[in-house]
């Protein structure tokens, strides 16, 4: 019963260890398509 709940456990802190590096992945990606777009409209300005 033990060794289950274990398991249990690891799967679940696995998942969330997943959850969180796509969730910082994509407000990388965000943050950086958000600086792109200010640079290319501040070019397109001079």
């Amino acid at each position: 019963l033990f060794k289950s709940l274990e398991e249990d456990a690891v799967r679940a802190q696995m998942v969330i260890m997943k959850a969180q590096e796509l969730a910082r992945s994509e407000s990388a990606e965000d943050v950086d398509g958000h600086l792109e777009g200010e640079l290319n409209h501040s070019t397109k300005l001079t």
